[in-house]
């Protein structure tokens, strides 16, 4: 059986969250306004509003 969570955030400063083991399961990720950078197997991306991150489980994330 696969679990399925689906959550909505909104952060008014800076926001960390790491993944340092990898990702246990898939994430989906919808960049709906403004910008941000993602730190994904040592390297940084830059994200944009209407950008969509899409990550395998084993992606190491930060």
């Amino acid at each position: 059986m696969t679990d399925i969570y689906c959550d909505y955030s909104y952060h008014h400063k800076s926001f960390s969250n790491s993944h340092i083991y990898g990702l246990k399961n898939y994430l989906l990720r919808l960049q709906t306004e403004g910008k941000s950078k993602i730190f994904l197997n040592g390297t940084w991306h830059s994200v944009k509003k209407g950008d969509l991150l899409l990550a395998k489980p084993g992606i190491i994330m930060s």
